[in-house]
């Protein structure tokens, strides 16, 4: 509290506050002029709760905006996937593609030739 006029004792302000610099002694001339003006020096105790109450809302105000929904961004959507082409098998090679991830090999591909499979019979 810069320029708070507070009354302690010659022994706080001695070891506490004239070592850290944090108060000086008021002179002569200073206390008659708060005489002249009526001033009494006391404690300003409400400065601490006012303090305590802004860091309060400020604390509050944080809490809030992280505790705010964030705008999700929705992904572009997913491009259409391409109709599978098949070809045409011909039943001796459906056969023989099933028995060979079926059976794994049951048939002996040096059975049939590729003509064969082909539908080329």
């Amino acid at each position: 509290m810069s320029g708070a006029i507070v009354p302690i004792t010659l022994g706080q302000m001695r070891n506490s506050f004239l070592p850290k610099r944090l108060a000086v002694y008021l002179t002569e001339a200073q206390i008659e002029e708060l005489k002249e003006k009526n001033i009494v020096p006391e404690r300003d105790y409400t400065s601490r709760v006012a303090d305590k109450a802004k860091r309060r809302e400020e604390k509050a105000a944080k809490e809030a905006a992280l505790s705010a929904p964030v705008p999700v961004k929705e992904p572009a959507p997913a491009p259409k996937p391409k109709p599978v082409e098949l070809e045409m098998l011909s039943v001796r090679l459906l056969h023989f593609t099933i028995c060979l991830f079926l059976c794994h090999g049951a048939w002996s591909t040096n059975t049939l030739s590729a003509g064969t499979l082909n539908g080329a019979d």
